[in-house]
């Protein structure tokens, strides 16, 4: 039997189409202890969440940690990577990270631009004591 909305082939005994919920042609009180079952499988995406962390602590890190406006920068740039590689990962599982993804990537690129003004400054301003 083929599901009338769909098309999907049903499994024998099935009244209910697992993919679009369609009737298809019984009374659905003739079976009031069947179950559907649809196998929905949640995927993540690590490089999205790892990309908008990184530019995140880097951005912390700047302003928090003594030198930190060393290591940050190392930081960032590997948020914006794998924010890249998130946005690219994303279309492969579904869209699942993709906002966070974006967000770790404009973070970081705002971040980057931020520091590498605010080093400019600061040598610029330094530069006649060193």
């Amino acid at each position: 039997m083929f599901c009338k909305k769909c098309g999907l082939q049903l499994p024998e005994g099935v009244v209910i189409c697992p993919k679009c919920g369609e009737n298809n042609g019984e009374n659905i009180q003739n079976y009031p202890s069947q179950v559907i079952v649809t196998n929905q499988v949640h995927q993540s995406n690590g490089c999205a969440t790892g990309g908008f962390v990184c530019s995140l602590i880097g951005g912390l890190a700047s302003f928090i940690i003594p030198f930190g406006y060393i290591l940050a920068p190392f930081l960032i740039i590997i948020g914006i990577i794998l924010s890249i590689v998130g946005i690219v990962k994303a279309s492969k599982v579904n869209g699942a990270g993709r906002g966070l993804a974006i967000a770790g990537l404009i973070l970081g690129i705002i971040l980057l631009i931020f520091i590498v003004i605010a080093c400019y400054f600061f040598i610029s301003i330094f530069w006649k004591y060193i």
